[in-house]
């Protein structure tokens, strides 16, 4: 049975392969409805972010790996944390000038209070408004815990943006594996689309540098998502 389910993943294409790990690993809150046949890409997933109405949903640009979070109690004390390294403020600012650049509007901008998520937000989109529902995991929450912040980024994933815009959130790795299945890389955006019923669906992806060429298919991630592992991932 194993090797028949290894094998037809294999034979799968990377946005069939995500939408069949939503199905295995989220339940419950607002239902993801994701269009594994015709995922938007290049320049339709450009004019359809450039005409508003989605989610954006980023991890926090590239971090220093030698630094740890020491302190989750005191989270406006930036030196007990890991940070953004020099290439991933360069990162931040370059996916807000690669947007601007394509004319992707971008109207609320919400963020995790940590540093590194904050960080990432005000230098691409100039603004942040910082919120628990987003605040990372932590391996050593409880699973009531874990289940708020799920249920929590799931209503922001299916809340409709104001007119002519799209929603940001930066949020961790922990928090999408929990939400949603699978993990994505320092930077990388899920584009999810909310509905009319409360649900949403994830309808493309774009790697951190990607923006500024969005136009060309090639710039939109074509890797397939990690999948849930046994144990947490070392960066959050």
């Amino acid at each position: 049975m194993r090797a028949a389910v290894r094998g037809t993943l294999g034979n799968m294409k990377p946005f069939a392969l995500m939408v069949l790990l939503l199905g295995l690993f989220v339940t419950g809150g607002p239902a993801v409805r994701a269009q594994a046949a015709d995922p938007l890409a290049g320049a339709a997933l450009l004019d359809a972010l450039r005409g508003g109405g989605y989610v954006l949903l980023f991890r926090h640009a590239a971090t220093d790996q030698s630094q740890r979070d020491a302190d989750r109690k005191n989270l406006e004390n930036c030196a007990t944390q890991r940070n953004l390294s020099d290439q991933g403020r360069e990162q931040a600012v370059a996916i807000g000038d690669g947007m601007r650049t394509v004319g992707v509007p971008v109207g609320v901008v919400l963020a995790s209070p940590y540093c590194r998520t904050l960080a990432t937000a005000r230098l691409a989109f100039g603004r942040a408004e910082a919120t628990n529902d987003l605040i990372s995991e932590s391996p050593d929450d409880s699973p009531g815990d874990r289940e708020r912040l799920r249920t929590a980024l799931r209503a922001l994933l299916a809340q409709r943006s104001e007119p002519g815009t799209n929603t940001a959130l930066v949020t961790h790795v922990l928090n999408i594996e929990t939400a949603l299945g699978f993990q994505i890389e320092e930077g990388e955006a899920i584009v999810v689309q909310p509905d009319e019923s409360g649900g949403f669906t994830i309808v493309g992806r774009v790697l951190a540098d990607g923006w500024a060429g969005l136009g060309a298919a090639a710039d939109v991630a074509p890797a397939p998502p990690v999948p849930v592992t046994s144990g947490p991932p070392t960066s959050l």
